[in-house]
């Protein structure tokens, strides 16, 4: 979680923070309709593509 001790280029820091964006709105259940696009999978039992 601590990007600064991350050596460069071991990991995707974008890819990591989209998916720590999306945790946090998860976490919260803050604006679904607007963080699935961020997360794909369904929350809750709902299905976005049906």
């Amino acid at each position: 979680m601590d990007f600064t001790t991350s050596p460069a280029g071991k990991d995707a820091p974008l890819e990591k923070t989209i998916k720590r964006i999306t945790d946090t709105l998860n976490q919260f259940d803050f604006l679904p309709e607007t963080a699935h696009w961020l997360n794909p999978a369904p929350a809750a039992g709902q299905s976005i593509c049906a």
